[in-house]
């Protein structure tokens, strides 16, 4: 059966218009403060924002980071997670430029990845081109809960 491209390109619009208030509304959880800045914040989770399975997700997490490992870039573990706390996602701080993190935001198929610069965080649509949204200072974002953290892994 032939792929109909139009149909999974307006999907992916839909997706991403529903998505993008709510990846603007997080909080970052960690076990200790940041240590990369500038960098980038990706996961491997829910590929164009569909929504896998749990070991699925484990799995790309755990092949992402086996790929950062690879290339020899400096990482940070943090979870993005919704405000209220009902949906966070194993994600990493790299310490890449924006471009490398953009490139592998495509490749591990994210809709958008966050830029640290300046202790301050940006969003970014992978799909198309256009200016970031500032999401917030750090101060505000990154929070230092290593219990919590610590739950929330022993749930991954």
């Amino acid at each position: 059966m032939k792929k109909n491209y139009r149909d999974e390109s307006n999907r992916l619009i839909s997706s991403l218009s529903e998505l993008w208030p709510q990846y603007q509304c997080i909080e970052l959880v960690a076990c200790t403060t940041l240590k990369i800045d500038p960098g980038v914040i990706l996961t491997a989770y829910n590929p164009f924002g569909v929504n896998v399975s749990r070991r699925v997700n484990q799995r790309r997490s755990l092949l992402l980071q086996y790929q950062i490992r690879r290339l020899g870039i400096d990482f940070q573990v943090v979870w993005g997670s919704s405000i209220d706390g009902c949906h966070a996602e194993f994600s990493f701080v790299l310490g890449c430029s924006l471009s490398e993190g953009l490139r592998l935001a495509k490749q591990w198929r994210q809709l958008a990845v966050y830029a640290i610069c300046s202790n301050q965080l940006f969003l970014y649509d992978t799909q198309k081109e256009q200016l970031p949204i500032m999401v917030g200072h750090l101060h505000r974002l990154w929070t230092v809960k290593p219990l919590y953290f610590k739950a929330l892994c022993q749930r991954f």
